[in-house]
Protein backbone atom coordinates (compact mmCIF):
# COMPACT_ATOMS: atom_id res chain seq x y z
CA UNK A 1 0.00 0.00 0.00
CA UNK A 2 1.02 3.60 -0.62
CA UNK A 3 0.22 6.35 1.85
CA UNK A 4 -2.07 4.21 3.98
CA UNK A 5 -5.09 1.92 3.64
CA UNK A 6 -8.30 0.97 5.41
CA UNK A 7 -9.53 -2.41 6.64
CA UNK A 8 -11.58 -3.10 3.51
CA UNK A 9 -8.50 -2.65 1.35
CA UNK A 10 -6.47 -4.94 3.61
CA UNK A 11 -9.14 -7.63 3.46
CA UNK A 12 -9.22 -7.43 -0.33
CA UNK A 13 -5.47 -7.48 -0.84
CA UNK A 14 -3.86 -9.45 1.99
CA UNK A 15 -3.85 -13.26 1.81
CA UNK A 16 -3.52 -14.90 5.22
CA UNK A 17 -4.12 -18.46 4.08
CA UNK A 18 -7.17 -20.48 5.12
CA UNK A 19 -8.23 -18.28 8.04
CA UNK A 20 -11.59 -16.46 7.81
CA UNK A 21 -10.48 -13.43 5.87
CA UNK A 22 -12.34 -10.54 7.47
CA UNK A 23 -11.91 -11.64 11.08
CA UNK A 24 -8.27 -12.62 10.70
CA UNK A 25 -7.18 -9.44 8.95
CA UNK A 26 -8.94 -7.38 11.60
CA UNK A 27 -7.05 -9.25 14.30
CA UNK A 28 -3.72 -8.81 12.56
CA UNK A 29 -4.27 -5.09 12.10
CA UNK A 30 -5.10 -4.73 15.77
CA UNK A 31 -2.00 -6.65 16.82
CA UNK A 32 0.26 -4.57 14.57
CA UNK A 33 -1.20 -1.36 16.01
CA UNK A 34 -0.75 -2.65 19.57
CA UNK A 35 2.92 -3.29 18.80
CA UNK A 36 3.36 0.16 17.24
CA UNK A 37 4.09 -1.32 13.83
CA UNK A 38 1.06 0.43 12.33
CA UNK A 39 -0.44 3.82 13.07
CA UNK A 40 -4.17 4.37 12.79
CA UNK A 41 -6.33 7.45 12.59
CA UNK A 42 -9.88 8.26 11.57
CA UNK A 43 -10.21 9.73 8.09
CA UNK A 44 -13.62 10.51 6.59
CA UNK A 45 -15.36 8.22 9.04
CA UNK A 46 -13.04 5.24 8.60
CA UNK A 47 -10.02 4.00 10.47
CA UNK A 48 -6.99 4.36 8.23
CA UNK A 49 -3.69 2.57 8.79
CA UNK A 50 -0.18 3.44 7.77
CA UNK A 51 3.14 1.72 8.33
CA UNK A 52 5.02 3.16 11.28
CA UNK A 53 8.39 3.69 9.62
CA UNK A 54 10.59 2.79 6.67
CA UNK A 55 12.32 -0.03 8.56
CA UNK A 56 9.03 -1.89 8.91
CA UNK A 57 8.33 -1.41 5.20
CA UNK A 58 11.77 -2.74 4.30
CA UNK A 59 11.24 -5.80 6.51
CA UNK A 60 7.89 -6.50 4.85
CA UNK A 61 9.44 -6.33 1.39
CA UNK A 62 12.27 -8.65 2.46
CA UNK A 63 9.66 -11.11 3.72
CA UNK A 64 8.23 -11.57 0.23
CA UNK A 65 10.71 -14.40 -0.09
CA UNK A 66 13.40 -15.57 -2.44
CA UNK A 67 13.01 -14.87 -6.12
CA UNK A 68 11.17 -11.57 -5.59
CA UNK A 69 12.73 -8.21 -6.29
CA UNK A 70 12.31 -6.24 -3.07
CA UNK A 71 11.18 -3.24 -5.11
CA UNK A 72 8.25 -5.18 -6.58
CA UNK A 73 5.69 -7.36 -4.77
CA UNK A 74 4.71 -10.87 -5.89
CA UNK A 75 2.42 -10.67 -8.91
CA UNK A 76 -0.62 -12.14 -7.17
CA UNK A 77 -0.37 -9.62 -4.33
CA UNK A 78 0.16 -6.73 -6.73
CA UNK A 79 -2.77 -7.84 -8.88
CA UNK A 80 -5.11 -7.94 -5.88
CA UNK A 81 -3.93 -4.44 -4.92
CA UNK A 82 -4.47 -3.10 -8.44
CA UNK A 83 -7.87 -4.77 -8.87
CA UNK A 84 -9.10 -3.51 -5.51
CA UNK A 85 -8.31 0.08 -6.38
CA UNK A 86 -9.75 -0.28 -9.88
CA UNK A 87 -13.02 -1.37 -8.27
CA UNK A 88 -12.69 1.45 -5.73
CA UNK A 89 -12.27 4.06 -8.48
CA UNK A 90 -15.16 2.76 -10.55
CA UNK A 91 -17.50 2.67 -7.56
CA UNK A 92 -16.77 6.29 -6.63
CA UNK A 93 -16.73 7.45 -10.26
CA UNK A 94 -20.43 6.54 -10.52
CA UNK A 95 -21.20 9.15 -7.85
CA UNK A 96 -19.28 12.10 -9.30
CA UNK A 97 -22.39 13.45 -11.04
CA UNK A 98 -24.67 12.91 -8.07
CA UNK A 99 -25.42 14.60 -4.77
CA UNK A 100 -22.44 12.70 -3.37
CA UNK A 101 -20.02 14.39 -5.77
CA UNK A 102 -17.86 16.00 -3.09
CA UNK A 103 -17.57 12.77 -1.12
CA UNK A 104 -16.67 10.86 -4.29
CA UNK A 105 -13.93 13.33 -5.23
CA UNK A 106 -12.59 13.38 -1.66
CA UNK A 107 -12.38 9.57 -1.56
CA UNK A 108 -10.61 9.45 -4.92
CA UNK A 109 -8.12 12.07 -3.74
CA UNK A 110 -7.52 10.15 -0.52
CA UNK A 111 -6.27 7.09 -2.39
CA UNK A 112 -4.29 8.95 -5.05
CA UNK A 113 -0.98 7.18 -4.35
CA UNK A 114 -2.55 3.71 -4.34
CA UNK A 115 -4.56 4.45 -7.50
CA UNK A 116 -1.56 5.74 -9.44
CA UNK A 117 0.53 2.77 -8.29
CA UNK A 118 -2.20 0.42 -9.56
CA UNK A 119 -2.33 2.29 -12.87
CA UNK A 120 1.41 1.92 -13.39
CA UNK A 121 1.28 -1.78 -12.49
CA UNK A 122 -1.37 -2.39 -15.14
CA UNK A 123 0.74 -0.60 -17.75
CA UNK A 124 3.89 -2.55 -16.87
CA UNK A 125 2.02 -5.85 -17.17
CA UNK A 126 0.30 -5.18 -20.48
CA UNK A 127 -3.18 -4.62 -19.05
CA UNK A 128 -3.83 -1.40 -20.93
CA UNK A 129 -7.62 -1.72 -20.75
CA UNK A 130 -7.49 -1.81 -16.95
CA UNK A 131 -5.02 1.08 -16.96
CA UNK A 132 -7.45 3.09 -19.09
CA UNK A 133 -10.38 2.33 -16.82
CA UNK A 134 -8.59 3.34 -13.64
CA UNK A 135 -7.02 6.55 -14.96
CA UNK A 136 -10.23 7.69 -16.68
CA UNK A 137 -12.08 7.16 -13.42
CA UNK A 138 -9.48 9.04 -11.42
CA UNK A 139 -8.63 12.12 -13.52
CA UNK A 140 -11.83 14.03 -12.68
CA UNK A 141 -10.53 14.40 -9.12
CA UNK A 142 -7.30 15.88 -10.48
CA UNK A 143 -9.14 18.32 -12.74
CA UNK A 144 -11.40 19.52 -9.92
CA UNK A 145 -8.38 20.10 -7.67
CA UNK A 146 -6.60 22.13 -10.33
CA UNK A 147 -4.03 19.40 -10.98
CA UNK A 148 -4.73 18.68 -14.63
CA UNK A 149 -1.03 18.96 -15.43
CA UNK A 150 -0.36 15.96 -13.19
CA UNK A 151 -2.71 13.83 -15.29
CA UNK A 152 -1.05 14.49 -18.66
CA UNK A 153 1.75 11.93 -18.39
CA UNK A 154 -0.53 9.16 -17.08
CA UNK A 155 -3.10 9.77 -19.79
CA UNK A 156 -0.43 9.90 -22.52
CA UNK A 157 1.19 6.68 -21.30
CA UNK A 158 -2.17 4.93 -21.33
CA UNK A 159 -3.06 6.24 -24.77
CA UNK A 160 0.24 4.91 -26.12
CA UNK A 161 -0.51 1.49 -24.61
CA UNK A 162 -4.07 1.22 -25.97
CA UNK A 163 -4.22 -0.36 -29.40
CA UNK A 164 -6.09 1.48 -32.14
CA UNK A 165 -8.72 -1.26 -32.33
CA UNK A 166 -10.08 -0.07 -28.97
CA UNK A 167 -11.83 3.22 -29.85
CA UNK A 168 -14.05 2.94 -26.78
CA UNK A 169 -10.94 3.61 -24.70
CA UNK A 170 -8.98 5.77 -27.14
CA UNK A 171 -11.67 8.42 -27.56
CA UNK A 172 -12.23 9.11 -23.84
CA UNK A 173 -8.45 9.14 -23.31
CA UNK A 174 -7.98 11.62 -26.16
CA UNK A 175 -10.78 13.82 -24.82
CA UNK A 176 -9.37 13.76 -21.27
CA UNK A 177 -5.87 14.48 -22.55
CA UNK A 178 -7.17 17.34 -24.69
CA UNK A 179 -8.97 18.80 -21.68
CA UNK A 180 -5.82 18.54 -19.56
CA UNK A 181 -3.64 20.13 -22.24
CA UNK A 182 -6.16 22.91 -22.84
CA UNK A 183 -6.24 23.75 -19.14
CA UNK A 184 -2.45 24.28 -19.06
CA UNK A 185 -2.28 26.29 -22.26
CA UNK A 186 -1.16 23.59 -24.68
CA UNK A 187 -3.83 24.54 -27.18
CA UNK A 188 -2.19 23.00 -30.27
CA UNK A 189 -1.91 19.61 -28.55
CA UNK A 190 -5.48 19.88 -27.27
CA UNK A 191 -6.83 20.69 -30.73
CA UNK A 192 -4.90 17.84 -32.34
CA UNK A 193 -6.20 15.33 -29.79
CA UNK A 194 -9.78 16.56 -30.19
CA UNK A 195 -9.52 16.28 -33.96
CA UNK A 196 -8.21 12.72 -33.68
CA UNK A 197 -11.09 11.80 -31.37
CA UNK A 198 -13.59 13.23 -33.86
CA UNK A 199 -11.95 11.31 -36.71
CA UNK A 200 -12.20 8.02 -34.80
CA UNK A 201 -15.88 8.61 -34.08
CA UNK A 202 -16.58 9.45 -37.71
CA UNK A 203 -14.79 6.31 -38.89
CA UNK A 204 -16.65 3.99 -36.50
CA UNK A 205 -20.11 5.51 -35.96
CA UNK A 206 -21.57 2.12 -35.01
CA UNK A 207 -20.14 2.51 -31.52
CA UNK A 208 -22.17 4.89 -29.40
CA UNK A 209 -20.19 4.56 -26.19
CA UNK A 210 -17.32 6.82 -27.19
CA UNK A 211 -19.58 9.39 -28.82
CA UNK A 212 -20.76 10.22 -25.30
CA UNK A 213 -17.16 11.08 -24.39
CA UNK A 214 -17.00 13.68 -27.16
CA UNK A 215 -20.22 15.34 -26.05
Amino acid sequence: FRDGFDRRAAEAVVDLGDAPKGEKVRDVLGTLCNHSLLNSRNVMGRKRFCVYNQTVQDFGRHSWGEGHDERNPPSDLARRHADHFLSYVENWKKLIHSEQCKSALDHLALEEENILAAHQWYLRHGLADCAARIILGFVPSLFVRGQARASILSLAQTLDAIQKEHPDYRVPLLVALAEANWSVGRWADANAQTEEAVRIVQESPESGHHIDALS
